[in-house]
């Protein structure tokens, strides 16, 4: 008895020493009241504070909370590392989702925060989770589209509200975002919603004289009740312009010359020619804009109106935009517009969209606006070079007879070329370039897609005065394929004289002959570019001539009179010579 007695009195003298040596920490919560729907997510915090004498690492334990037989977890929530004696306090967060079918109710549980390496519990703090039931509505139609819209006028229309969700609702706040002119009302607020029910709700909106005639939304409808709240339904309109387009038709011009036209285009459509579209097509625009208006009397014109077109990132990334001039419709009339947009030669190929927009305004502020968008694609021929530059500096020489021709070719195919072959001819000028083995690669907007030579002409001073023909030939195939041709035209003057006697040319020389990819060239023919791409800049290939100056008209009559006065005076002498030996 003496000796239990003994070790009872030492336990309760050691254990405050005990405990202390454990350290001491407490929950600066004393409770903490989560809520959330189901398929909610849930966050909350708990601080806690070192109140002993020692670093402390501490877990938490408990995560689990009850209703009845029904329970929900809301861990694991994160250990603290080294608390340290005296410091500030730690926070860690409680992060949950509730699942969607969670019974509703509120389930409790205790937080306890412990040593982590021995369990001792150095405080705790009650929990309770209200899981609600999830709120969720519909609406039919999801959105209330207007066309036509007249401006200055209210108009109303119904959508059916459905409770989808898994509770009820007591008071339904509805609302919209649209601006304050639009003026959007509802026939009923604060009304209840049971769980799967349905009721109408009548939405009244005004379209105010300036809205604009292009569809669009004006905002969106929402439902609320204390902190739930969602997007139903959105308000859309299209207010009744009075621009109109009568017919629409879309002409193309390839590089190489050759035309097409797509006609009546509406909004929608994918431009359609017997031909792709090309790298360098020229895409003409034929608009016949018209005003709605009947009533010249009465009906204000249209003015103002400027049409553009627009092709999205098709320029290395950049836009390619055009427009028309600015014009005016009178009531009941119609105005036909021009607008040309051409593809660069440098091109990705694959699908583009075209945006045409006409826009308007009347004496009355109202604004009229078509949009149309149209798409296209642009496809390349594997195979594809041409000459994109000939330029001559200066084009015409006199007394100074040099001159400086730039040439580029570029490749605008999908196929890498490295057997290009360039020729620069002019027999009368003595140009006689050729170079062989060139590389161009099939890489839009890059410099290894291109050719460029810068050729000095130093014209014979013996030249007559005329035009002179630089012949520019590209070739396929190291030499084998005359793919495509073009001229320049150098014009030497005289020096320092007031006139430009017309250079005559001579019969053409005989041209070399080519051979195409499978084609063989027969005697006697004229050759004549693979692709067809002869002269692709409009002027006329002129083969090369032999000038020649003809005497003046003047000179050749003078000489002609000096002849006829020697031969008359011969015969004069004759005749008189003649006599004296009659006699």
């Amino acid at each position: 008895m003496k000796k239990t007695l003994l070790i009872f009195l030492m336990a309760a003298i050691c254990l405050p020493y005990i405990a202390s040596a454990a350290g001491s920490a407490n929950i600066i919560e004393s409770s903490l009241a989560l809520s959330g729907r189901q398929g909610q997510s849930v966050a909350g915090t708990i601080n806690v504070n070192n109140t002993g004498n020692t670093a402390l690492n501490l877990a938490f334990t408990g995560t689990t909370l009850a209703k009845g037989t029904d329970t929900i977890s809301i861990g694991p929530i994160s250990s603290i590392s080294s608390l340290q004696n005296g410091s500030a306090s730690v926070s860690r967060s409680i992060s949950f989702t509730i699942s969607g079918s969670q019974t509703t109710g509120t389930y409790s549980g205790t937080i306890n925060i412990t040593n982590q390496s021995n369990g001792f519990r150095f405080d705790s703090m009650p929990i309770t989770v209200n899981v609600t039931p999830s709120l969720s509505l519909s609406a039919a139609p999801s959105s209330i589209t207007r066309t036509n819209a007249i401006r200055n006028r209210t108009y109303s229309d119904v959508i059916t509200l459905t409770n989808n969700g898994n509770g009820n609702f007591t008071s339904i706040i509805p609302s919209s975002n649209a601006p304050a002119a639009n003026n959007v009302s509802f026939n009923r607020t604060a009304f209840s919603l049971t769980q799967g029910s349905s009721t109408k709700i009548k939405v009244t909106y005004f379209i105010p004289h300036d809205e604009a005639a292009s569809n669009h939304k004006v905002g969106d409808i929402m439902m609320a009740q204390g902190s739930f709240s969602q997007t139903v339904s959105s308000i859309n309109v299209a207010s009744s312009g009075k621009l109109g387009i009568n017919d629409f038709d879309v002409h193309i011009t390839y590089y190489d010359g050759d035309t097409d036209t797509f006609n009546d285009a509406a909004d929608g459509s994918t431009l359609e020619f017997e031909d792709h579209v090309k790298p360098g097509s020229s895409l003409e625009f034929q608009i016949d804009a018209e005003s709605l208006f009947t009533d010249d009397d009465e009906d204000p014109d249209i003015e103002d109106i400027i049409a553009t077109v627009t092709i999205p990132e098709i320029d290395d990334g950049e836009d390619i935009e055009e427009e028309s001039p600015e014009f005016t419709i009178s009531p009941g009339d119609e105005e036909r517009i021009f607008i040309t947009a051409d593809i660069p030669l440098e091109v990705r190929d694959g699908s583009y969209d075209i945006l045409l927009s006409i826009e308007g305004n009347d004496e009355d502020g109202v604004d009229h606006v078509i949009e149309m968008e149209l798409h296209m694609k642009v496809v390349k021929e594997r195979r594809d070079i041409i000459i994109t530059k000939k330029g001559l500096f200066p084009a015409s020489v006199s007394c100074n007879r040099n001159a400086q021709l730039n040439v580029q070719v570029m490749n605008i195919g999908t196929k890498d070329e490295d057997d290009v072959k360039v020729e620069i001819i002019n027999k009368d000028l003595g140009i006689n370039f050729a170079e062989e083995d060139i590389e161009v690669d099939a890489v839009p907007f890059d410099d290894d897609s291109k050719y460029d030579k810068e050729l000095d002409i130093a014209v014979p001073k013996d030249a007559v005065p005329g035009n002179y023909p630089i012949r520019i030939n590209a070739y396929l195939s190291g030499g084998e394929i005359l793919y495509t041709i073009d001229t320049a035209a150098l014009e030497v003057k005289a020096c320092g004289a007031e006139t430009e006697p017309a250079a005559e040319t001579a019969e053409p020389e005989q041209e070399p002959e080519v051979k195409e990819e499978g084609q063989e060239t027969q005697a006697g023919q004229e050759p004549e570019a693979a692709n067809g791409k002869v002269n692709l800049t409009g002027v006329p290939v002129i083969k090369e001539k032999v000038t020649e100056t003809k005497e003046p008209a003047f000179g050749r009559n003078i000489l002609i009179l000096l002849g006829a006065t020697v031969v008359l005076g011969a015969g004069a002498v004759g005749l008189a010579s003649y006599a004296m030996k009659k006699k």
